[in-house]
């Protein structure tokens, strides 16, 4: 089956692929003296490509998923990828020094050579997907939907982690397999408590529009965004007024992974009105609308 795949999706998707591919390119350089021989570019891309399957196929009709809440989820996934994978690219770092990702409390791997990748990243896509599709609900029409429930979602996750888990125990033993398992779910964990002081965008699919103060995580944007004189506070997310000016619209949360920065006002509300209603055709808005 095949799905559509916007732009930011497939940057990070590629991204994921990069971990077991491209990056064999530096990995394979061992002047610096590094006594890990255990590298990522020694092994298939395959559990990569599997679980971005697997993503794309809960994404499609993932309610609130649209416009941001999916993007982000897919960026939480690859940053929890590439830290699992990074101990085993020699020439490459961690993301955890820098200062976006501060409180994010990545952990340290103590022997390298212990881990058999595909088994730890398999456990951290299991580990993410299970929490970030957790309360999903799925479009339904007419026509049906390949997907019937939440359980059902969470039943496609659970089915593919121990597919490949079989796989991988066979290829590398109990022990590393359980050593690996250990990595992939411990660096996971650590990604998905960071992702949660997001206030802005965790579980956001639950209230996609932010219109309903009745449901969580709604959020005040015109109090948060005015000065105690009702000015505008340059900067502060704010939709509403100016529909179809410019301005920023990713929250004010310094380690928001969207990888977008700003696009018209009338854009975002587009977006919002089209993705972000339950049973509203998949069609692009070709006129303004009250």
């Amino acid at each position: 089956m095949l799905y559509r795949i916007n732009k930011i999706t497939a940057l990070i998707f590629v991204f994921g692929m990069a971990l077991f591919t491209n990056g064999c390119k530096k990995d394979n350089d061992t002047s610096n003296g590094n006594s890990n021989t255990n590298l990522v570019s020694s092994h298939p891309y395959n559990v990569v490509w599997e679980w971005n399957e697997l993503f794309l196929a809960l994404d499609k009709d993932a309610l609130g998923f649209r416009p941001g809440p999916g993007p982000r989820a897919l960026g939480y996934l690859g940053i929890a990828a590439y830290e699992v994978c990074v101990p085993g690219m020699p020439n490459f770092n961690s993301l955890k020094n820098l200062p976006s990702f501060q409180g994010s409390n990545i952990p340290e791997l103590t022997n390298a050579n212990e881990i058999h990748y595909p088994s730890a990243v398999n456990a951290a896509y299991a580990y993410l997907m299970s929490k970030l599709f957790e309360k999903v609900s799925y479009f339904q029409s007419a026509r049906g939907s390949h997907i019937a429930n939440t359980e059902a979602g969470l039943k496609l996750i659970e089915d593919l982690r121990i597919s490949l888990e079989s796989k991988y125990k066979a290829e590398a033993g109990n022990s590393k397999y359980n050593a690996s398992k250990e990595w992939g779910e411990r660096v996971a964990s650590a990604i998905w408590e960071w992702s949660k002081t997001d206030t802005y965008g965790h579980e956001a699919y639950l209230n996609p529009l932010n219109n309903d103060p009745l449901k969580t995580p709604y959020h005040n944007w015109k109090e948060a965004s005015l000065d105690a004189n009702g000015k505008r506070i340059p900067g502060k997310w704010a939709p509403g007024s100016s529909l179809y000016g410019t301005r920023g619209v990713t929250p004010a949360f310094p380690a928001y992974p969207s990888g977008h920065s700003t696009f018209g006002g009338g854009g975002a509300f587009a977006l919002a009105a089209i993705w972000g209603r339950p049973l509203h055709p998949y069609r692009p808005m070709s006129r303004k609308q009250n």
